[in-house]
């Protein structure tokens, strides 16, 4: 991993943490947290998928 990809992981890495660990959120952080559920489950399939 290039070390640019792997701050942009940290970074994504961070904020999900931080919407799973928590309910207490706005509808549009639900949102967001919903959203980055369906990306990592996407990206697993397609990880997945392709070996």
């Amino acid at each position: 991993m290039q070390k640019q990809d792997e701050e942009k992981f940290d970074e994504f890495k961070t904020m999900f943490c931080r919407y799973m660990e928590t309910d207490d959120l706005s509808e549009q952080e639900f949102e967001l947290r919903c959203s980055m559920i369906n990306f990592v489950k996407t990206a697993c399939i397609q990880t997945l998928i392709s070996y």
